[in-house]
């Protein structure tokens, strides 16, 4: 396969992916089709479907999350 946007090779990766709800963070890690020149990332049908369950779950119950860090707003000086 080669990258849509660059023409590179396509190869699986395992990668990080960010769920974002509201202000909370989440990564995860999946394996994805990821270009080796410019990173762009392909997703399968089934990890799609994983991805979209599990941020339906992180909505409802925070469960299983670890924290590993804080983010602090200050406010403009």
């Amino acid at each position: 396969m080669k990258c849509v946007i660059c023409g590179g090779d396509v190869t699986k990766k395992k990668v990080k992916e960010k769920i974002v709800i509201g202000n909370d963070v989440f990564f995860v890690n999946v394996v994805a089709d990821t270009c080796l020149s410019c990173g762009e990332r392909y997703f399968s049908d089934e990890t799609m479907e994983k991805l979209a369950k599990l941020k339906k779950e992180l909505s409802r119950s925070r469960k299983g999350a670890i924290s590993i860090g804080h983010t602090y707003k200050v406010p403009s000086v």
